[in-house]
């Protein structure tokens, strides 16, 4: 990751798919653009690493059951793979909690 260089088009499109992949939160603080833009770079570096292997994986599968349950994918694919180095930025800086605030007990 270190001293790799991506081009803006590649940047600008990774951010795109991180802003929305964390939205409805968007980053407010200094620290949470910091964070996102880290994100962005570790992601490109991960899809450069692996670019062939997440393709066909978004490819692949199109549905999985466990048990009782089952899902299905549209049909470009599975989930948008996510280096774990990108998630950890993003989930430190508080963007991909999407939980609501927790309710006080009423006396």
């Amino acid at each position: 990751m270190a001293g790799a260089v991506y081009s803006d088009a590649l940047l600008e499109e990774v951010r795109e798919r991180l802003l929305a992949l964390i939205a409805p939160n968007a980053p407010e603080s200094a620290a949470q653009r910091s964070a996102l833009e880290a994100a962005t770079e570790a992601q490109a570096a991960y899809e450069a690493a692996h670019g062939e292997a997440l393709d066909a994986a978004r490819r692949g599968v199109v549905s999985f059951s466990v048990g009782g349950y089952s899902e299905r994918y549209g049909e470009g694919g599975g989930r948008e793979r996510l280096s774990p180095y990108a998630r950890a930025l993003l989930e430190n800086a508080g963007l991909l909690r999407r939980s609501l605030p927790v309710a006080r007990r009423l006396p």
